[in-house]
C-alpha cells in the first residue's frame, strides 16, 4: 500500500513538473494544474478560515511537516485555533513532542487573522510582527497546509519555519486511542498543493511523517 502511494507521487511529479514555474510566475495568478488530476483553487481565505478552522473545540493533528532550519526536531502535534475577537485577534493553541528533549512542549501564541494581497487566510503574531503564516487547501473538510515563517532574509526569503499537512481527528474504531484514520484522505490534491506551492514532494526526506513519539494535548 505504501509503495503504491509512493509510486503514484512520483507519477504526479513527473507528470505536472511543467506547471510549477507557471504558477510561480504570478503569486495570485490561478495555478494551472496537471489534468491527470481534477483540481481546484488551493486558496484558504479569512472567511474559509473563520467557518472551517477556528473552533476552539476542534482539535487538528500534524501528520507531515518539513523542518526550515529548525534547532529541533518535533513528533506529535496538537493544534487548536480559537474564534477571533471583534479586532480579528485569536489565540492558537500548539502542544507538539520534542524528540530532542524527549517531551512535550506548547507553543501558545496571540494572533491576528488577516488577508493577504492575493486573499488568502494569514495570521501575523501580535508580539512579531515579522512572523506569518498561510493556509493552502483544495478541500478543507480534510485537511490543509500551515506554512510558518519566523524569519525572513533581506530578499524576504523564509529562513526560518515550518510547513506542516494538519488533518481533523480522526481515530479508527476500537482501536488505541493514539492510532489515527487516514484513510479517505485526497492525497493527490495534498501532493498538488505541496509541489505546486513549496516544489516540494513526499519523496524528499526533508517531509517527514510526524505521527510519533508522546501524544501532546492542544
Amino acid at each position: 500500500m505504501i509503495m503504491n502511494k509512493l509510486l503514484l507521487l512520483c507519477v504526479f511529479y513527473i507528470t505536472c513538473t511543467w506547471s510549477l514555474d507557471a504558477a510561480q510566475n504570478d503569486e495570485c495568478q490561478q495555478s494551472t494544474y496537471c489534468s491527470r488530476f481534477k483540481t481546484k483553487s488551493d486558496m484558504v481565505s479569512k472567511a474559509d478560515w473563520l467557518s472551517k478552522i477556528s473552533n476552539s473545540s476542534h482539535t487538528w493533528f500534524v501528520i507531515y511537516g518539513y523542518e526550515l532550519n529548525s534547532p529541533h526536531r518535533y513528533g506529535k502535534c496538537q493544534q487548536r485555533w480559537n474564534l477571533p475577537d471583534n479586532k480579528d485577534q485569536f489565540q492558537r493553541k500548539t502542544n507538539c513532542f520534542n524528540i530532542n528533549l524527549n517531551k512535550c512542549q506548547r507553543f501558545d501564541a496571540e494572533m491576528r487573522i488577516t488577508e493577504d494581497i492575493c486573499g488568502r487566510a494569514t495570521e501575523r503574531g501580535l508580539n512579531n510582527s515579522v512572523t506569518e503564516l498561510k493556509f493552502y487547501s483544495q478541500d478543507l473538510e480534510t485537511y490543509f497546509w500551515f506554512f510558518v515563517c519566523y524569519v525572513f532574509d533581506a530578499n524576504n526569503n523564509c529562513i526560518l519555519g515550518y510547513l506542516d499537512l494538519i488533518v481533523s481527528e480522526t481515530r479508527f474504531s476500537g482501536a488505541e486511542n493514539s492510532v489515527m484514520d487516514l484513510n479517505g484522505l485526497p492525497w493527490e490534491l495534498i501532493s498538488a498543493d505541496l509541489l505546486i506551492n513549496f516544489n516540494l514532494t513526499f519523496a524528499d526526506p526533508r517531509v517527514e511523517f510526524k505521527w510519533f513519539g508522546t501524544e501532546c494535548i492542544a
